[in-house]
């Protein structure tokens, strides 16, 4: 009866002790843009307290928002520091929050502080300035009529990602901008006719083919736009 009582005991001690612990962590949260306002996956979001030292991070995919849990300070308030890099295809400029350039600086010295007591912060979003690339075309129909009014976006091939689009002026022309240093598997494509009676279409690729990006033609940014 004794050693049934000691490891009930034992086990509410750890239930109360292990529940403390998972208790002591808040979710900071936020998110990840280029200019244009479109997802930019694919990149680190890295956190750090008033000393430098790390607290964890998080590996973006395939959608612009972030959530990582972090511990509470030991003496709340203490300013952290958030910090933003490429890990796989974007290719752009580091950033410490509030959107300062910060290509191997400390994070501490040169970012925004953010006060953390022991309540969930939200609102931590960057938005990640292009390099001044630009894509830019014109959008015709079949007897050479400029269209207007028409979406034309960019996407990565590989991962289906949109990031950029533009709507075409009254010369049917159409300039995409605020694009990060970006690798050569981009295409464009019309997403939507507007008020034309037009197919969808994709650079070098017929209409019956789109959009199987696989099969568009890929546009060479090796010389910038």
């Amino acid at each position: 009866m004794r050693t049934i009582q000691l490891t009930r005991l034992c086990v509410f001690c750890c239930f109360f002790v292990c529940n403390s612990l998972f208790a002591q962590t808040i979710q900071l949260s936020g998110s990840v843009t280029n200019d244009p306002g479109f997802p930019l996956p694919w990149a680190t979001v890295e956190i750090y307290n008033s000393t430098g030292t790390p607290l964890g991070y998080i590996n973006m995919e395939e959608d612009e928002f972030w959530e990582l849990n972090v511990p509470v300070p030991a003496s709340p308030p203490e300013n952290y520091y958030a910090k933003v890099l490429d890990w796989s295809l974007s290719n752009f400029t580091p950033e410490v929050w509030d959107n300062i350039p910060c290509n191997g600086c400390d994070p501490v010295a040169n970012g925004t502080p953010i006060a953390v007591s022991a309540s969930n912060i939200g609102g931590i979003d960057f938005i990640i300035s292009g390099t001044g690339w630009h894509i830019s075309g014109n959008v015709q129909d079949e007897v050479a009529t400029n269209l207007e009014g028409v979406e034309v976006c960019a996407v990565k091939i590989v991962h289906e990602l949109t990031i950029g689009c533009a709507t075409t002026d009254i010369n049917g022309g159409y300039d995409i901008g605020g694009l990060q240093d970006i690798p050569n598997d981009i295409t464009v494509y019309i997403s939507n006719q507007g008020p034309h009676a037009v197919l969808q279409d994709m650079w070098g690729g017929g209409t019956a083919e789109c959009c199987d990006f696989s099969q568009a033609d890929i546009i060479d940014m090796s010389a910038g736009y």
